[in-house]
């Protein structure tokens, strides 16, 4: 969960900004933790919101999927990579020997760099 709270205080998802540039990330997030189990008033509380905004996202965010609208799915890409299987365990081993395209390639360096493989720990230099 601390990669979700980091992701939101990077991308200022805090803010009040209505752009759907914001707006639907953080919708998707909202379902993500959601998902994980909080309560509204917790997803809340971590995006400066009240329960009724959060209500409001995850019926706009499972709208949004039941259609494919394409605009959404474009806008959540980069947060359905990063957060995809969030809970599963990786193994670098395995991704790259099932590693065929660029995009696999993307999740492979986001997990490298997060630190999301298990018994792997590698000081990189960014």
């Amino acid at each position: 969960m601390t990669d979700i709270i980091q992701y939101i205080e990077d991308n200022n998802l805090k803010a009040r900004h209505r752009y759907r540039h914001y707006t639907y990330k953080r919708f998707y997030l909202y379902n993500l933790l959601r998902e994980e189990g909080l309560t509204l008033y917790e997803i809340a509380a971590m995006f400066n919101r009240d329960h009724a905004s959060v209500i409001h996202g995850l019926k706009t965010h499972h709208d949004l999927i039941s259609i494919k609208d394409k605009i959404y799915l474009e806008y959540i890409e980069e947060l359905m990579l990063i957060f995809e299987n969030y809970n599963e365990d990786h193994d670098l081993v395995d991704d790259i020997m099932n590693c065929f395209c660029l995009k696999q390639l993307r999740k492979i360096k986001f997990r490298i760099k997060n630190n999301l493989y298990k018994d792997l720990t590698l000081e990189l230099h960014t």
